[in-house]
């Protein structure tokens, strides 16, 4: 149960995160504000990544990575990891469908950065999960 609600909890900030008008507001001084827009354009999910994109556009790319790495990771505790991909690709879809009800970018290619943060977090948890299990051997008994 307490699983569940760690997954639910994390899949909240996630949302939240999503629907927030600047996230950079949200972090550095707790403001959290949303305004809907209920004929988003989504034709801007198809649109590439930006050919001289700076180094902070690659900072949120690292964040989209690494927040659906801790997803999978969550959701790995709880189910198998051809489930645990799933949900977790789906959830980062959504997202991205989202964020243009909410004057925010989305775009398929952060889909793409997030799946990079759930298959990093399924192959060190498999991995993680057979030392564990003594499957194979940890650094130290080499």
């Amino acid at each position: 149960m307490i699983r569940i609600l760690l997954i639910s909890c994390w899949m909240g900030i996630l949302f939240l995160f999503t629907c927030s008008l600047r996230i950079e507001e949200l972090v550095t001084s707790g403001v959290l504000q949303f305004r809907f827009d209920a004929q988003p354009d989504l034709s801007e999910l198809l649109q590439s990544l930006p050919p001289n994109a700076e180094i902070s556009f690659w900072t949120r790319k690292i964040g989209h990575a690494f927040c659906f790495f801790i997803l999978a990771i969550l959701l790995l505790t709880k189910y198998p990891s051809v489930h645990a991909f799933g949900i977790s690709l789906i959830y980062a879809g959504a997202t991205e469908i989202l964020q243009l009800f909410f004057y925010r970018d989305g775009r398929l290619f952060d889909i793409g950065f997030d799946a990079i943060g759930i298959v990093l977090a399924i192959i060190l948890f498999g991995k993680s999960s057979k030392v564990i299990q003594g499957n194979i051997p940890s650094k130290r008994s080499l």
